[in-house]
């Protein structure tokens, strides 16, 4: 019993995490109040390694459409099909680029599936503190998994590093963030909101900072990548 009640308060994490009040049932729940999103800012991370939500109010942003021809990340080579050969590759590496919104999976030197992906609302540029919608940039871990969340399948990312930390830091002592800004948390690979089609969420940047794939894709994603995977998020 204690282990279930710690799954449902790990999910529940998440419920202000990654976008706006998702629709996890035909009729959603009403919007939190102000004093909930308050005080969902100061729980502490999840012990048993998913990372805690940061807490705004998500708003849509059009994701730039990608041409079907776009090359290969530069210093890799592609093999989309090589994921499903046997023996299928080790995935080292997911690699995530911003502008582009693509999310490809490598193994060694070789990309073996490319996804696009639906990012924060905040645009370009590392993650500056909780509630700025926009997803982080620098080199993480994968966390863990969650296999049910409002948003289907959800693969932890391990934001902040010291490198945000850092940088929280200087732009607090610098006035260019107020002070008492957090730095945020609950960064994750996760799939579409529970009021959208798989596809067309992607036509937008609606999430706080979170990665969203379909979710026949994070499943997949998920299939593949293991806990401590390394997460790479360029511009």
């Amino acid at each position: 019993m204690a282990r279930r009640g710690r799954g449902l308060w790990a999910v529940g994490l998440f419920l202000f995490g990654c976008s706006q009040a998702p629709a996890i049932a035909e009729d959603p729940p009403p919007a939190p109040s102000a004093a909930a999103r308050e005080s969902s800012l100061t729980r502490a991370p999840d012990p048993a390694g998913a990372p805690p939500p940061t807490s705004a109010v998500a708003v849509t942003q059009p994701a730039p459409a990608v041409p079907a021809s776009d090359p290969c990340p530069s210093g890799l080579r592609c093999d989309d099909g090589a994921l499903h050969r046997e023996p299928a590759p080790s995935v080292t590496l997911v690699l995530v680029e911003k502008q582009a919104h693509r999310l490809h999976l490598v193994a060694g030197d070789t990309v073996v599936k490319t996804y696009r992906v639906a990012l924060g609302y905040g645009g370009a540029g590392p993650k500056l503190r909780e509630g700025d919608g926009v997803t982080p940039v620098g080199e993480y871990q994968i966390t863990g998994k969650l296999a049910t969340s409002p948003w289907h399948t959800l693969l932890g990312v391990s934001y902040p590093n010291y490198e945000d930390v850092k940088r929280h830091a200087r732009m607090k002592a610098e006035g260019k963030i107020p002070p008492n800004a957090n730095i945020g948390f609950g960064i994750a690979l996760h799939g579409r909101r529970g009021d959208m089609s798989d596809g067309e969420h992607k036509s937008s940047d609606w999430t706080l900072g979170c990665i969203a794939l379909d979710n026949d894709e994070i499943d997949e994603v998920a299939r593949f990548v293991k806990k401590g995977t390394k997460i790479r998020i360029v511009d």
